[in-house]
């Protein structure tokens, strides 16, 4: 990844990467789950998403209009508890 951005664990052997890359002279955003080899280096898989920065903006208003919806089911999903 030619610049790394951040990393979260998906679980005891993968891990998820944001990062910048670029690809055939395009410059993208990479989301991408790593799996951890046994030379404990991380490794990518085919599991994810390259997106062309310029569609960035269009992407990042999907991503809030996700993150209402998810607070929304929480909150129900939270008020169902009760």
């Amino acid at each position: 990844m030619r610049k790394l951005i951040g990393t979260i664990p998906k679980n005891t052997v993968e891990q998820i990467r944001v990062g910048i890359e670029e690809y055939k002279g395009y410059q993208l955003l990479d989301i991408r789950v790593y799996f951890i080899a046994d030379d404990d280096e991380p490794h990518p898989t085919k599991k994810g998403i390259s997106i062309n920065l310029e569609l960035f903006d269009e992407f990042y208003d999907l991503v809030k209009k996700a993150a209402k919806e998810i607070a929304r089911v929480k909150a129900a999903a939270a008020a169902s508890k009760n």
